[in-house]
């Protein structure tokens, strides 16, 4: 009878904890050879090259459905991910869970973002740097790892300020897009008026108004079927505008309805806002 030894042992068997704390610097390293890229707000570039040359987000809807934006934050308290929010079709906030694990690409981390048609896709968030230019990338894959869609965003800020706001960065590239800077106008007394917009949301020197926000929603309705300005003054009063531009002027035109008051019409010019150069 022929006997075989015994299979030897490790001299030092590695435990649960030793592989544990080697999968946590693993991880830590990811998260720290991705965080200078990928932290920050990013929106769908395709959109915002859309509304430049629309002037209207109305017009530009549609290039927000699915992940329209970003607010991504890898913090030294996060061991193995992160929690990312987003805004899902600029309508409603959620988040997912960005992994610090190599995706199919060494430029790319796993998440456990849904595919909601397909539960067997899947994505992964990564990154591409052409030159001085980085962009931030989400690949859609399918459960045979080929790529369905590869959706490039755009960073336009470092942080939220309003980080409980899933579409901050949206309406903030809006504003500096399309709105923001110097105009002229008239009043109805004949009084030359001049006119800052700024990337925040602030207006100065239009009649008593302080705060100013552009819809880009256009998912839920009714009523909500063209560009629309919301002007506040410093006591929360706020008023509706219709408007338009037309090469530099900004016109705003009252808001009125149609009988069943299903859609918005665009009413009598009140402004014309000149850009001032």
């Amino acid at each position: 009878m022929r006997l075989f030894p015994a299979k030897a042992k490790p001299a030092h068997p590695i435990n649960d904890s030793l592989k544990k704390t080697m999968m946590l610097t693993e991880s830590e390293k990811f998260r720290q050879e991705f965080k200078s890229i990928l932290e920050g707000i990013w929106v769908k570039s395709a959109y915002i090259a859309d509304v430049i040359k629309t002037k209207s987000p109305y017009q530009s809807r549609k290039e927000l459905l699915g992940v329209a934006s970003m607010d991504i934050v890898l913090s030294k308290g996060d061991r193995d991910s992160s929690r990312i929010g987003f805004s899902l079709n600029n309508h409603e906030g959620s988040e997912f869970t960005l992994y610090f694990s190599l995706g199919r690409k060494s430029t790319c981390l796993k998440t456990n973002l849904p595919d909601y048609d397909d539960k067997a896709n899947f994505y992964e968030i990564g990154y591409d740097i052409q030159e001085s230019d980085t962009s931030l990338m989400l690949y859609h894959y399918s459960k045979d790892n080929r790529v369905i869609e590869s959706i490039k965003y755009t960073k336009v800020a470092n942080a939220a300020v309003n980080p409980d706001d899933a579409a901050w960065g949206i309406e903030y590239i809006i504003n500096k897009k399309l709105i923001s800077g110097s105009y002229t106008t008239t009043d109805s007394t004949g009084n030359r008026l001049k006119i800052k917009f700024n990337n925040k949301g602030e207006v100065s020197g239009f009649l008593d108004f302080r705060k100013y926000y552009i819809n880009t929603d256009f998912i839920a309705g009714p009523a909500n079927n063209v560009d629309q300005i919301y002007l506040e003054t410093d006591s929360k009063f706020q008023k509706m505008y219709n408007y338009k531009f037309i090469e530099d002027t900004l016109n705003l035109y009252e808001t009125k309805h149609n009988s069943d008051s299903t859609l918005l019409v665009i009413g009598k010019l009140k402004y014309k806002l000149v850009r001032q150069k």
